[in-house]
């Protein structure tokens, strides 16, 4: 049987990221992402990761949740129960690890003057770091949707570049490091994947109610 990444849109930028991400964490000190962007911050950059990183937050899935309905039940169904499912997930391993957060590392060793912070932006403290629930959303809630697009290499990289955004967003306004975001991208990406093979059934047949939508219910009333 021939192996077929899915959407390679998607797929072959996120190994791409991943690749470097994890380079920089084994070739740098930790935090030298933060360095990097606390040096080079732009007006055009604070304003693109400050509202960037909103895109993985709740509202996204509901707009999301709305526009699905349009596109097939299952689609709609499978956004807000992925939403909750990576939701807990995140509790759950930062519960587990108890990493600290930027602020929190650089504030105990007595250092935080050194970096300069995105204004506006509240920096969360404390034992939350590992891995990004930000990251985990955005990866897992916008390859679920290159999913369902599979063969749609340019909805695909549409779909890398605002998952991207949101992990980045994460080291560029000081909330996590380098290994957060990737940890978080690649679990995203296997809830994902895993969800999308559980509501699978069926998803062939046209016939079947999940794979409907508003638009057919639409048209029967114009008609």
């Amino acid at each position: 049987m021939k192996f077929s990444l899915p959407n390679k849109g998607f797929m072959y930028p996120a190994i791409g990221m991943f690749l470097s991400l994890l380079i920089i964490i084994l070739l740098t000190e930790q935090g030298s992402g933060l360095y990097f962007f606390s040096d080079n911050r732009t007006f055009l950059g604070d304003f693109y990761f400050k509202y960037g990183t909103q895109l993985g937050e709740e509202p996204m899935y509901a707009i999301l949740t709305i526009g699905a309905l349009f596109i097939s039940y299952r689609m709609a169904i499978k956004i807000p129960f992925i939403g909750f499912s990576i939701m807990g997930l995140s509790y759950l391993l930062k519960g587990i690890f108890l990493h600290k957060r930027p602020v929190m590392y650089y504030s105990e060793l007595g250092i935080m003057d050194q970096f300069n912070v995105v204004e506006g932006v509240h920096l969360i403290t404390g034992l939350t770091s590992f891995p990004s629930g930000h990251t985990m959303s955005g990866f897992g809630l916008f390859y679920l949707i290159a999913l369902q697009f599979n063969k749609n290499w340019k909805v695909g990289l549409l779909c890398f570049w605002v998952a991207a955004t949101i992990g980045i967003s994460r080291i560029y306004l000081f909330e996590h490091f380098c290994k957060d975001v990737l940890v978080g991208a690649i679990i995203g990406m296997l809830v994902a994947q895993l969800m999308d093979y559980i509501f699978s059934y069926k998803k062939d047949d046209p016939s079947f109610w999940m794979n409907k939508s508003l638009r057919q219910l639409t048209r029967k009333t114009t008609v």
